[in-house]
């Protein structure tokens, strides 16, 4: 009996052991710039590079040069390994019921993200944020230069639209619109120049800064390509027009 209790003790000492260096093995760690959000201005870069794919359209007369589609001081994203190769097929894997969304994640951009670590929120597309006045005023910095793909630039009226006309808006955003619903009232938000917002709380609001990033913010993005979507919308367009044009497609 003592000899079978003291096999058993050892093989659980060693099972723990195992699941102990697996553990150890297993913890993933990341490059320390991704808590940070890095820009071309931090390393020096002055000079960028493009997919074949794009530069080709650059000499077709197709796409102006990549420096002037990229915004003044862009994010780098530092690879986890090794820079990849252009082309080639990428498959996703997903056993959620909702699996589109691991793709989409993966390309649509946003003004701010988790870090890997989900301790704080940090910038993607924007430059950057501040919590001013006890948490009631919120100024959201995008980076100079940003561009639609279509070539438009991406300014502050593109928040201001996504807030004033689609989320305000009662009969077309009443999700998101219920995000930012605090006690029947709304914040307000104002531009202060082109790459700059602020929105004021009447009280410090606790969802803020979950709802500066994606996952939170139930996939309203915080911006709206307003000089797209103006002509459609029927704050800026004749009713009537819109009508036919809903019929005619």
């Amino acid at each position: 009996m003592h000899k079978r209790l003291a096999i058993l003790m050892t093989v659980l000492l060693i099972a723990l052991g195992s699941m102990a260096v697996y553990a150890d093995d297993s913890i993933w760690t990341w490059p320390e710039e991704w808590d940070r959000a890095a820009t071309a201005a931090d390393y020096g870069i002055t000079e960028f590079k493009e997919s074949p794919y794009l530069a080709e359209k650059v000499v077709g007369g197709e796409l102006p040069p990549v420096e002037e589609r990229l915004p003044k001081n862009p994010l780098v994203i530092v690879p986890y390994d090794r820079v990849g190769q252009y082309g080639g097929t990428l498959t996703v894997a997903s056993t959620g019921v909702n699996a589109y969304n691991d793709i989409t994640h993966a390309r649509i951009p946003n003004l701010f993200t988790d870090n890997p670590g989900v301790s704080e929120v940090v910038p993607e597309i924007a430059e950057g944020f501040e919590l001013l006045d006890n948490n009631t005023r919120l100024v959201l910095k995008l980076r100079e230069g940003l561009k639609w793909s279509d070539g438009h630039p991406f300014t502050a009226d593109d928040i201001l639209y996504w807030y004033e006309h689609e989320v305000l808006h009662p009969d077309i955003s009443v999700w998101a619109r219920s995000f930012w619903e605090v006690d029947g009232e709304f914040p307000e938000i104002r531009k202060i120049d082109d790459y700059t917002v602020e929105m004021l709380f009447k009280a410090p609001f606790r969802p803020t800064m979950g709802l500066l990033n994606y996952w939170t913010s139930q996939q309203t993005n915080l911006f709206t390509p307003a000089h797209y979507m103006k002509q459609f919308h029927i704050d800026f367009q004749d009713p009537e027009y819109l009508q036919e044009l809903a019929e005619e497609h």
